[in-house]
């Protein structure tokens, strides 16, 4: 299992497991529930793209998936901090192709399962099947012609989210949305530059039924999750709050602990 956050328990009983994830961990399990390769207390943090091409590389030559590695980076991290941090990765990726095609392809991957059905297997299926970033970009099959329909659907999504002025109070800016799209990290992201000494939070009460999902985003703050447990409200079992890791982090909370947390 990657990138869905480390904790105890056992995910599967008597199925060996694996965890490779660069999120901080909420708890750690048993070594006989799970082996854990985090990457979450390295400086700079791997993003789990990365830390599954470390992974693959102890077994062979790997240098023809570097680019899956690259995908991963610039979809968590953006394109700037994924070049200053990780250029080994990075450098040789933007020599084989053009800046614009990598983002090209990191946002018609991400699409599917941003989009309101949460579908992520045409996803998946391209990138199984590709030879490089261009085999994603011009493919005409079904599932690239669903990642472009999804990508289609997100963008409209987030341009009317965007419309949205942000609500201030101290250090926070909050970005309201109401969208069955899991637009609100994107809503957060995009408002980062602009609100440089606020951390950004974009919350999405339209996701799902019940909840309100949120995601933090900040260029001043460097550790969110911390600054998002100062200010944690008291939580229900089915909450969960400040997951992530310190530069993006955020949860999905019960409507009543959302207006907690928000008041």
């Amino acid at each position: 299992m990657t990138d869905l956050g480390v904790q105890a328990g056992t995910i599967l009983t008597g199925v060996p497991t694996v965890l490779a994830d660069h999120h901080v961990p909420r708890s750690w399990p048993e070594a006989s529930e799970a082996t854990v390769i985090s990457g979450h207390a390295d400086a700079p943090t791997p993003t789990s793209s990365l830390l599954a091409h470390a992974c693959a590389a102890t077994l062979g030559a790997v240098d023809d998936l570097a680019w899956l590695a690259g995908i991963g980076l610039v979809g968590d991290l953006g394109e700037r901090a994924a070049s200053a941090d990780f250029p080994e990765t990075m450098v040789p990726l933007k020599k084989a192709h053009t800046a614009r095609t990598l983002r090209e392809v990191v946002s018609l991957v991400n699409a599917p399962r941003r989009s309101a059905s949460g579908d992520a297997g045409p996803a998946l299926r391209m990138l199984l099947r590709a030879d490089g970033l261009r085999d994603v970009v011009v493919g005409t099959e079904p599932d690239a012609a669903a990642l472009h329909a999804a990508r289609a659907e997100v963008k409209a999504a987030l341009e009317a989210a965007r419309a949205v002025p942000p609500l201030f109070a101290g250090p926070v800016a909050l970005i309201r949305c109401d969208s069955p799209c899991q637009i609100h990290p994107l809503v957060a992201q995009s408002w980062t530059h602009r609100l440089r000494r606020q951390v950004g939070i974009g919350a999405n009460a339209g996701f799902r039924a019940g909840y309100v999902h949120f995601a933090a985003r900040s260029l001043g703050v460097p550790d969110l999750i911390g600054f998002l447990k100062e200010r944690a409200p008291p939580l229900g079992p089915d909450d969960y709050f400040a997951q992530g890791h310190r530069g993006a982090t955020g949860g999905q909370v019960r409507v009543g602990t959302w207006n907690r947390f928000a008041a």
